[in-house]
């Protein structure tokens, strides 16, 4: 005869831990599993170019052109806009944009590994910053917004990890 045991009981992360975990197997297992035929995405050289075209009005450099009217009314003399700084290299891009607050949202991070919905840049190229409490105009602002293979790009990235590769 053999004498199960009932499971040991472990203590529940809170809630905020719990997203935090569930989001990072769901980013480990879809880096792990990409669809069949798919290719990862690339930040360097998908990603970091696509935000490096924002830098006239997110780097902390003086800009080349003057910056638009429409950027200068929100963002006088704060270069760069909303505390984003995008005109480096991949990676220092990188470090400004991942798993960083909000300066427009502070709850939430400009990106947030493996949730697009969670993140505020992704809601500001899509329109939908202000649902969630955000300010200002969709971006880019002054320019057509982005073309819906390159939002595809952006939300496969975020959704597989936000990696940088």
């Amino acid at each position: 005869l053999m004498i199960r045991r009932p499971p040991r009981a472990t203590p529940k992360p809170s809630s905020a831990a719990s997203d935090v975990y569930k989001r990072q197997a769901q980013a480990a297992l879809a880096a792990a599993c990409p669809e069949p035929g798919e290719a990862p995405v690339s930040f360097s050289a998908q990603i970091a170019p696509v935000l490096k075209r924002c830098s006239t009005c997110h780097s902390s450099l003086v800009p080349i052109v003057p910056r638009m009217e429409e950027c200068t009314g929100c963002h006088p003399n704060e270069p760069p806009a909303a505390g984003l700084d995008l005109h480096g290299n991949p990676q220092f891009i990188y470090e400004n944009l991942v798993e960083v607050p909000s300066t427009e949202l502070p709850g939430m991070h400009r990106i947030s590994r493996g949730a697009p919905s969670e993140s505020y840049l992704w809601r500001k190229i899509n329109g939908t910053h202000l649902e969630i409490g955000g300010s200002g105009e969709m971006m880019p602002l002054g320019a057509p917004a982005l073309d819906e293979e390159t939002l595809n790009i952006m939300e496969r990235w975020i959704l597989d990890g936000a990696p940088l590769n």
